[in-house]
């Protein structure tokens, strides 16, 4: 018969706050990638640009998130059984672009049609019935994943700060997905607003918060989802 195990109080303490997340959070969580690259749309003014054949758009400093980005896009598509179409180019400006008619076609089950008074084009929003946004189970998957695509695109690498230009409906997603996850001390996330051309805002992380490696962690497999 095995020997009972006995334990003295010196076997007993309470965790730290990053072998907590570890444990009841991050230890659970499995990354979805289709998230992943709703998070990283850069949804300008309210919403996103649907289109039939680029999946996003990316500035002159942004050509290493964009191959990321091309990376993960066919990564979703070997996940699904469907054919690579994902293409990166660069144009002579140092802008790059990623396409793929199948993951166009693919988000525009995620999104819906949302009218603006300003904009010539169309902009399109996530539907309010999505799991994203379900709150019955209190750490979501798809927030996870949501947040990892956010962090990586809006991340200064520099400063690890996250920056938004002109997408307030998608800072109010981060902070919420964030606050659900319980995975900041008041003292270890603060935003700034800049109300300016274009309307800035940033969130302001602790740099030895353990969210940081994980997205780093995930850059790092990226070829071994």
């Amino acid at each position: 018969m095995p020997k009972k195990k006995t334990y003295s109080e010196d076997h007993i303490r309470a965790l730290s706050k990053d072998e907590a997340l570890e444990y009841y959070l991050f230890s659970k969580m499995e990354i979805e990638l289709i998230y992943v690259i709703i998070g990283y749309l850069q949804e300008y003014f309210g919403g996103y640009s649907l289109n039939d054949e680029t999946v996003d758009s990316f500035f002159v400093n942004e050509k290493e998130k964009a191959i990321i980005f091309k990376q993960i896009c066919e990564k979703e598509l070997e996940r699904r059984g469907l054919p690579n179409d994902v293409e990166y180019t660069l144009d002579e400006k140092g802008f790059s672009r990623v396409r793929s008619t199948t993951i166009c076609a693919i988000l525009k089950q995620f999104y819906t049609s949302r009218e603006s008074d300003f904009l010539v084009h169309k902009r399109f929003i996530l539907s309010s019935k999505d799991p994203l946004f379900d709150t019955s189970d209190h750490y979501n998957n798809k927030q996870y994943s949501f947040l990892i695509g956010v962090f990586i695109r809006n991340c200064n690498e520099e400063t690890q700060k996250i920056y938004f230009a002109n997408a307030p409906h998608k800072v109010d997603m981060t902070l919420s997905f964030l606050r659900n996850f319980e995975a900041f001390d008041s003292n270890s996330l603060s935003v700034n607003f800049h109300f300016n051309i274009p309307h800035v805002t940033e969130i302001v992380l602790d740099n030895e918060n353990s969210f940081w490696a994980k997205i780093d962690q995930f850059k790092q497999q990226l070829y071994q989802l």
